[in-house]
């Protein structure tokens, strides 16, 4: 398939609101799920929204392998989210190191 440019923090696109997915079927759909896994591996990333690659759709793509920027990281198998909603969460939380495909060669420590 295709490794696609990520956008890069300050592109106006990353800032739109993006829109929710009518046609799950669609060969674009596909295509673009394809791409963002693609390109997501070929960056060593572990997420990757619809909206970095200039998509405005409501659309991420999560995996987590031993790479150079998780070694730690416990493996995750890839998970196709469309026009996610968060139901309920926790006031648990997780400290740890936090990166950003758009925001490259940038880490914070997340508390």
């Amino acid at each position: 398939m295709s490794v696609i440019t990520i956008l890069k923090m300050g592109d106006p696109r990353l800032n739109l609101k993006a829109e929710a997915i009518m046609d799950f079927s669609s060969e674009q759909i596909s295509q673009s799920i394809q791409d963002m896994i693609d390109t997501m591996r070929h960056f060593q990333g572990v997420g990757l929204a619809a909206p970095q690659i200039g998509l405005s759709k409501q659309l991420i793509v999560l995996e987590v392998n031993k790479n150079q920027r998780y070694p730690q990281a416990e493996a995750i198998e890839m998970d196709v989210l469309i026009n996610p909603k968060i139901l309920n969460y926790s006031e648990q939380k997780e400290p740890g190191w936090e990166g950003c495909l758009s925001l490259p060669g940038l880490r914070a420590r997340i508390n």
